[in-house]
């Protein structure tokens, strides 16, 4: 990435493969024993983290810093921020 220029909106992939190295470069070591399970945004134009307990801290953690993104969800010490299923109309 040039110093200096902001990233522009892109693929997604793209974005996630920038912020994972962000992470992997700045925060993975030391969050990783000092905040596991909370959850950091990336903002991949600053490098810049936000950490909060919940997804939700994170993001209000970036907002109230006026982040412009584009930003990236990680859960510290986990392979996705994330879980979700879905069981079908049959169990409703």
């Amino acid at each position: 990435m040039n110093a200096g220029k902001e990233l522009e909106l892109v693929d997604a992939e793209y974005i996630a493969e920038v912020a994972t190295r962000i992470y992997a470069e700045e925060y993975q070591q030391s969050y990783e024993q000092q905040h596991p399970g909370r959850f950091i945004v990336i903002d991949v134009n600053t490098r810049r983290g936000y950490l909060g307990e919940h997804l939700d801290d994170a993001f209000d953690a970036a907002e109230q810093d006026d982040a412009k993104g584009p930003l990236f969800l990680i859960r510290i010490g986990h392979a996705s921020a994330c879980q979700m299923g879905y069981l079908g109309s049959q169990f409703a």
